[in-house]
């Protein structure tokens, strides 16, 4: 009777093999709290394999994200093993509800809240910093952040309230660096001038290196333009770089390729237009592969677009649900948020982007 079960068992052992359900299942991606998992059968085909490394890959992204964001101490620890470019091995967004990440959640809103979970101070890039409503919560917080600001009216009023309360701005107990700085520049991917009106304008009034000025009704004042790959001090690692540029995005993140390249950013938060994208030479689908390409993966925040009703008001209205599955296709991503909802005009974006898995040398 005894070897009878045995073999009963063995008989149902390799009948039906156990498999851990997965953490993550959609799109044909699964992994467990261990290892990822692809079917044991050996693919023949060469496209099957590169889709079955495309799954790992992705997987173990969506691993290394979750680490980033809930188990900073853990990945501090990591964190010496990445290497050097190495671009991302696939293409694909990984979708916020697999981060739990909310679709409602504002990016200024969504990294202050993040700041709280860190127990040493970090640094953070703030391109666009206009008058300091996202670094002021963070320097509140003992975080230290570089500001960069190319509009005069802005740093004008910035600089006023850093030097009306330098307990807040100036001041380390611990004796350490200035919690903040302020530049008064444009950063971009070539050095030069930006020519902009002194004394309104909202970044989209500005033009590298022109000369040609028409309204002669206003004053109008050259600021210089510098790579972020000069402005960021040496040996400085990122926590955070945030980038609110008006469609001027992809030129910003190209003048930081040596920060991108070496590891030392470990988040990005990147706003996505396609309409001011357009009007400074530049896509999504640009902007989005340049980001792999540095070895970065992906997902979205709250989107927002604009009908024929708020158009002319400038209001706007958040998507309240959002791609299905796992993850999407580069493209797939760019076409929903093109056009969210119908009657859609125009819509905006910010991309909240990771050091990927490709970038370390032994499994996350």
């Amino acid at each position: 009777l005894l070897i009878s079960v045995i073999l009963y068992l063995i008989f149902l052992r390799f009948t039906f093999p156990f498999v851990r359900p997965p953490l993550v299942s959609s799109s044909g991606l699964e992994h467990s709290t261990d290892t990822i998992h692809i079917s044991q059968a050996a693919p023949t085909d060469s496209r099957i394999r590169t889709l079955s490394a495309q799954r790992i890959a992705t997987a173990a992204d969506i691993r290394l994200a979750n680490m980033i964001l809930r188990n900073p101490e853990i990945f501090e620890k990591k964190r010496k093993k990445y290497s050097a470019n190495a671009p991302t091995t696939h293409r694909r967004i990984i979708l916020p509800q697999v981060l739990n990440v909310s679709i409602e959640h504002d990016p200024e809103d969504f990294v202050i809240e993040l700041a709280t979970t860190q127990r040493r101070s970090q640094y953070v890039v703030d391109v666009g910093a206009a008058v300091g409503k996202f670094a002021e919560p963070l320097v509140q917080q003992k975080h230290r952040v570089l500001m960069i600001e190319p509009l005069i009216p802005n740093c004008v009023k910035l600089n006023k309230t850093m030097n009306e309360h330098p307990d807040v701005w100036f001041a380390n107990a611990n004796g350490g660096p200035a919690r903040s700085r302020l530049e008064c520049i444009g950063v971009s991917d070539k050095e030069g001038e930006l020519v902009g009106n002194a004394l309104e304008g909202d970044g989209t009034s500005f033009s590298l290196n022109s000369d040609k000025v028409t309204d002669r009704s206003r004053t109008f004042l050259k600021v210089p333009v510098r790579l972020l790959d000069d402005v960021v001090p040496q040996g400085e690692d990122i926590w955070v770089l945030k980038t609110d540029t008006q469609g001027h995005e992809t030129n910003v993140l190209r003048g930081a390729s040596n920060l991108l390249a070496s590891g030392k950013i470990t988040l990005l938060v990147v706003e996505v237009s396609p309409f001011l994208l357009k009007s400074h030479g530049s896509s999504p689908l640009e902007l989005l592969e340049f980001i792999y390409s540095k070895g970065y993966v992906c997902t979205h925040m709250a989107i927002r677009y604009q009908n024929k009703a708020t158009v002319n008001s400038h209001a706007s209205s958040r998507v309240t649900a959002g791609m299905a599955g796992a993850t999407a296709t580069l493209e797939d991503f760019i076409e929903f948020f093109k056009k969210p909802v119908p009657g859609a005009i125009t819509s905006w974006t910010n991309l909240l982007c990771f050091l990927g898995s490709a970038k370390w040398n032994s499994r996350i």
